[in-house]
Formats: structure tokens, sequence, C-alpha cells
């Protein structure tokens, strides 16, 4: 996957929404005035809409698109021909499905010729088994 399309969805902490994008983490935040002491710029260049996010609900695009053409995201749950779901997590260095008893690529399951039908947060009905997120 090119660098350019590494990007992250999270569900806003204020309403639940979905936002896509950059993850960045904000560690030090300067008041206006400690900015005009430094006599560095007050007013950024371009305009960035920032949003707290629920760190549980972070998942990383896998380069990858369902049938539909819809982008496939860590959490998500795909369902093929066979019915079976499919939990896309990430696990060492790469996407895979949790739900299988071996570790599975993304790509050898055929993502292309799946659906997405939800994601582990907003759908767990469709989950077949408990799902707990490993860090």
């Amino acid at each position: 996957m090119k660098v350019e399309n590494i990007k992250f969805r999270a569900k806003r902490t204020d309403d639940g929404a979905w936002v896509y994008g950059d993850l960045t983490h904000v560690q030090r935040i300067c008041t206006k005035e400690q900015t005009e002491k430094s006599g560095r710029r007050t007013e950024p260049a371009v305009r960035i809409a920032n949003y707290d996010v629920d760190e549980e609900t972070i998942g990383q695009f896998t380069g990858l698109y369902d049938n539909s053409g819809k982008a496939v995201y860590e959490g998500d749950l795909l369902s093929g021909e066979d019915n079976n779901v499919i939990v896309v997590v990430w696990f060492d260095a790469g996407f895979c499905d949790c739900n299988s008893n071996a570790i599975v690529s993304l790509r050898e399951l055929g993502v292309e010729d799946r659906k997405v039908i939800g994601n582990i947060y907003d759908n767990k009905e469709l989950l077949t088994q408990e799902y707990e997120r490993i860090d």
C-alpha cells in the first residue's frame, strides 16, 4: 500500500459519527498567548478539522475494496457466498480474518468477492463468536 493511501477511521466522542482521514496524537497544546510570545504564527496555513475520537474504534484502511467498491477497514465485517462472517484484524504486519482457525490474509480470502456488511462496533449482532480487540 502506498503511503498516500494510509488512512484511518474512528468514531467521534461527541456524537458517535464516523470520521475518516489521518490519525494524529496531540502531545501539547499551546495557548494563543504562548504562541504569540514565541513569535510563531497563530493561524495555521491550512485549516484542518480535528475531532476527539474513541481510541477503541480506530481502524486502518486495508488498501482493499469489497465487491461493491467500498473501502475495507480494520474492524469491518465481511460476508460472501459462503455466508461466513469475516472480522478484519491487524496481525503480524498484515490484515487478516480473526474468525478462522488459521491466520488467512484478506487477499487469500478474496475480499473483492465479499461485501462489507458492518463493523464490530455498530453491528455486534452479526458476530458469530465473541471478539476482543488485541493491541
